[in-house]
């Protein structure tokens, strides 16, 4: 894992800009750095390494045997054995045994379609002398972050948006349209972001630069798979695959652990590490002081069961003083809370190993959400006949069954709505702030074309079931904005890889060709994966539901973190920036003091927008704000 950064087309300088670029991302590789201009000078690039193969060698830029080919990588290529001795049978010489190595090869006898054949993940920058041009590409599930920047003939690129700000050429502008979709998911989506004129690359895409223009495209998108598996086979494919995306992941020339948080996803992958390793896997647990947050009592049920090195770390709420340390890694503002835990397990785990191997993904696939159920109910109140009265009736006694489910609380304002799509009824689960609050705040800020359309347009787009099509939504939007986004910048600023078996592509394909039903069917989630490991996990684990990363926000606006709200969210300064409707901030606030809802979730992503401006648009110099 590393951090890369180059510029193409720049006017020669007295002082090179890279060392500066790089230095914003020593954290995402303390081990080496580097950095190369092309032989014909056009191109500059700059390189941070974290080791993890091939320690002695793989150092970065590399180069092809002829020089043409210079590149910077981030990230891992599982399957650069085999490419290797493909390409060293086609009399390709290599210098290393550094997975990025075989990429420089296979760019020079394919171009870009080299793509296609590498399975990891991965960040690529190839400049091509002969043609004089640059390739940037990010991996089929964007695992690993790439941006640049672009004017005219002078284009500059970074793992992190805040290297980039290191050329004088990149102004700090604010793009005030992004702040619709930040509000509105928490997250702002690929390829916007909020700096004007900062463009992120989306998962499976390329972008190409050359004689001052750019163009783009896919070499992979997703979609749903049209030949089911039948349920009797399910099982044994199921453990086939993820078994074998273990393995895959296991390569590594420096210790590795686990992320184990006591749920049914990162438990399997604890229990399969178990059975390929000499050795008890090393795993890493977080839990609150607040004990309804915590799950460290099934984290370590998990871990005498399968005889681990275990380790805990408990976050107290003064924890969040990290916070301003958090949005400067994050670059943007980033509004999901279980970003705290997220970075205090990295750093736990860091102290103890290089790599570990997590969950993600493992809801996306195989139907872990809650709001999967939400839209398997939906959709089955559609299939009844009309009168409303009918499905009314329904709803009732699903009412009767389970009136405290968090399900039903979901469930209850949309089912009556009968005329809206469910992809509209989808987007309206999946966003954070409600369209008329969203829109009041933001008042001074005309709302963008598209904040609707980022999650209808993927619900839409396959003829499937329901909870199909949440779960590829899902898949496409809030996967790669929200949770591979909050793990990358978490364990990159403690300098610690995280690989994810779930998102294996051939994990990938197979969870979305079982039956929906295989995955969702009322309350009950996961049931495929649930069948197919039965016989490697405690009952108890097999059998709960999903907790996730619940950071006790309501308690901390109350208690700990109420004077931030005064001292950053209702300050003068916030109300001068005129971005945010100042009465709207402040009923907000008020609303939540009295009691009379919890608003911890929409002030968690005004106290990081708000600090987002302090940090990054109201001063130059680099690193964190003190508070």
């Amino acid at each position: 894992m590393c951090g890369i950064c180059g510029v193409v087309g720049d006017r020669p300088r007295a002082e090179s800009v890279i060392p500066r670029m790089t230095e914003q991302l020593r954290h995402r590789g303390p081990d080496d750095s580097g950095r190369s201009t092309s032989i014909s000078g056009r191109a500059e690039l700059g390189f941070r390494r974290l080791s993890i193969i091939d320690l002695a060698h793989g150092q970065q830029p590399m180069s092809s045997e002829d020089g043409r080919v210079l590149l910077v990588g981030n990230g891992e290529i599982y399957n650069f054995r085999s490419l290797q001795k493909e390409l060293e049978s086609r009399g390709h010489r290599f210098r290393s045994r550094c997975d990025m190595e075989s990429v420089v090869h296979l760019y020079e006898e394919r171009g870009a379609a080299a793509l296609d054949a590498l399975h990891g993940m991965f960040a690529l920058a190839l400049w091509d002398d002969r043609e004089e041009s640059l390739l940037l590409a990010v991996d089929r599930m964007g695992k690993k972050p790439l941006y640049y920047w672009h004017r005219d003939q002078l284009l500059v690129f970074a793992s992190e948006a805040k290297a980039i700000l290191e050329h004088p050429a990149v102004p700090r502008e604010l793009e005030e349209e992004s702040l619709h979709f930040y509000l509105a998911y928490h997250y702002v989506p690929a390829p916007r972001t909020l700096f004007r004129g900062i463009r992120r690359l989306e998962p499976g895409q390329w972008v190409r630069f050359r004689g001052g223009r750019l163009t783009s495209g896919r070499y992979w998108e997703p979609g749903v798979p049209q030949h089911p598996i039948g349920s009797a086979e399910a099982p044994e494919r199921i453990r086939n695959a993820l078994s074998a995306a273990v393995e895959r992941r296991l390569v590594s020339d420096v210790p590795l652990g686990a992320f184990l948080s006591g749920g049914i996803d990162s438990s399997i992958v604890v229990g399969l590490m178990a059975q390929k390793m000499g050795e008890p896997v090393k795993t890493f647990s977080i839990g609150f002081d607040e004990g309804g947050y915590s799950e460290t009592g099934y984290a370590r049920r998990v871990a005498r069961h399968f005889g681990t090195d275990h380790h805990e770390f408990v976050v107290h709420a003064d924890a969040v003083e990290v916070l301003p340390k958090l949005v400067w890694h994050y670059d943007e503002p980033f509004a999901d809370p279980s970003a705290v835990p997220t970075y205090y397990v990295s750093r736990e785990t860091a102290g103890h190993v290089k790599v570990a191997l997590s969950g993600d993904g493992g809801d996306e696939t195989f139907g872990g959400y809650r709001r999967y159920s939400v839209m398997d109910r939906l959709a089955g109140l559609r299939r009844l006949p009309a009168p409303l009265a009918a499905a009314r009736r329904s709803l009732d006694r699903l009412w009767a069954r389970a009136r405290s489910s968090k399900t039903e609380k979901l469930l209850r304002p949309l089912a009556s709505r009968r005329s809206d799509p469910l992809a509209e009824l989808y987007r309206q689960l999946v966003s954070r702030w409600p369209d008329e609050l969203r829109r009041a705040a933001l008042a001074s800020s005309a709302e963008p074309g598209g904040v609707g359309e980022l999650i209808r347009e993927p619900f839409d787009r396959h003829r499937v079931e329901a909870t199909t099509a949440a779960a590829f939504t899902d898949l496409v939007t809030y996967l790669p904005g929200d949770i591979l986004r909050k793990v990358d910048v978490a364990s990159m600023a403690c300098s610690l890889e995280v690989r994810c078996p779930f998102l294996d592509p051939e994990v990938v394909d197979l969870a979305f060709r079982l039956p929906a039903k295989q995955r969702v069917r009322g309350r009950r989630r996961k049931i495929a994966l649930r069948h197919a490991f039965r016989g490697l996990l405690p009952g108890e684990i097999l059998t709960r539901g999903k907790r996730g990363f619940n950071v006790p926000l309501r308690e901390w606006f109350l208690g700990p973190l109420a004077p931030l709200l005064e001292e950053i969210v209702l300050s003068r300064r916030a109300r001068e920036r005129g971005v945010l409707d100042a009465g709207v901030v402040e009923a907000l606030v008020r609303e939540h003091r009295a009691g009379v809802a919890d608003r911890g979730s929409q002030l968690w992503a005004l106290l990081c927008l708000e600090l987002w401006f302090r940090t990054f648009l109201d001063r130059a110099e680099p690193g964190p704000v003190t508070l």
